[in-house]
């Protein structure tokens, strides 16, 4: 034994508690109460009258607004939103975290994150659980975390180009070419330092902390993902090290000079998912938001938004990776210890430079 739980562990510990505790009254609906319909849930929803969520900042107000907008149209409401943007994912967890351990309301009534950050909120007891399954009769595939959230997306991470810049040759083809002293100081390294622990989860540790300490070694341009990206499309960097189809897509489609590195193997593919906070003042609203993010609508919206990638998708770039051979995408490893992560990425992050 090592002393820690697994992820698993965790949650099923997690969920004992919550079956030995009388839900408080703001609580996300609960499939132990037998009188629960999806319309009594519509009806607290009615009640409530808004809906408070938080995520990436490529969604943005607009595009939340239409998710929301086709919550009200399938369900008869007219919820009232707002929506809390950030191009620093863990500035969202970091605030969550803080206002679950202080055991008050939350700012927020539901979150929009990729599966690490999501899974940080598992581990500490900021998600709610709801009857995804059993009452909103959803597709057991979809949810994630004993039925703490909803799985409706998927992202592409892979190192990218300024392509007026760097020539179709000189692209990266696998992750040690970053390496290459041709991109010293020339390349940028966004804080999103979980990507070097999911590609430990097929290198292991040692090789990852080895890759860690010769990224720092390139003297690189850190800072948020906006702003590497940014960066990149300035020409103030020729490469990065890894962005996400959120930043890269979009750009393309509007004709802005970068580009992935398409034979660099294996690719990220990070999970979105959509859940209820404990605390929230508005749970039920929350509840019909995550059951909603799997609508073709919303897949549109975020599609238009965030960039489409997804590994079920053989249109996409991800699918067509998957398709081919599915070890060459790296998802979310349900047996990979959530303290193991925590403190890979920690230790990871103090090589590359980030304190």
């Amino acid at each position: 034994m090592n002393g820690r739980l697994t992820r698993r562990e965790l949650l099923v510990l997690a969920g004992a508690g919550l079956a030995a505790c009388a839900a408080p009254p703001t609580a996300a609906p609960s499939a132990s109460k037998a009188a629960a319909t999806v319309d009594s849930v519509v009806a607290a929803a009615k009640a409530e009258g808004h809906l408070n969520a938080a995520g990436p900042s490529s969604l943005g107000e607009d595009g939340f607004a239409k998710i929301l907008a086709g919550v009200n149209r399938k369900y008869g409401l007219a919820l009232q939103g707002s929506y809390s943007s950030s191009g620093n994912l863990p500035d969202i967890v970091a605030k969550v975290l803080t206002e679950a351990s202080a055991g008050g309301k939350t700012t927020w009534d539901a979150v929009i994150l990729n599966d690490s950050f999501m899974s940080s909120l598992v581990v500490g007891d900021a998600i709610a659980t709801a009857p995804y399954v059993d009452l909103f009769k959803m597709p057991q595939a979809a949810i994630s975390y004993e039925g703490r959230a909803v799985s409706f997306a998927n992202q592409l991470v892979l190192p990218v180009v300024n392509s007026k810049l760097v020539q179709p040759a000189d692209y990266p083809k696998k992750w040690e070419d970053v390496l290459d002293p041709k991109w010293k100081g020339r390349i940028g390294v966004a804080n999103t330092i979980h990507h070097i622990v999911r590609l430990s989860q097929v290198w292991g540790d040692d090789k990852a902390t080895d890759f860690a300490k010769m990224l720092a070694a390139q003297s690189p341009k850190l800072g948020l993902v906006n702003e590497t990206f940014q960066s990149l499309v300035l020409g103030q960097t020729l490469l990065s090290f890894t962005q996400t189809n959120s930043q890269v897509d979009p750009a393309i489609v509007k004709g802005t000079p970068v580009a992935w590195c398409t034979d660099v193997r294996p690719a990220i593919a990070p999970t979105y998912h959509a859940g209820a906070l404990k605390g929230g003042s508005n749970p039920n609203a929350a509840v019909l938001m995550a059951t909603f993010m799997t609508d073709p609508s919303v897949l549109e919206v975020w599609g238009q938004a965030m960039g489409k990638q997804s590994i079920l998708d053989p249109a996409t770039l991800l699918g067509q990776i998957y398709a081919k051979n599915a070890k060459d995408a790296i998802t979310w490893d349900d047996k990979f210890d959530p303290n193991e992560f925590a403190a890979r990425e920690k230790k990871y992050r103090e090589i590359v430079g980030f304190r």
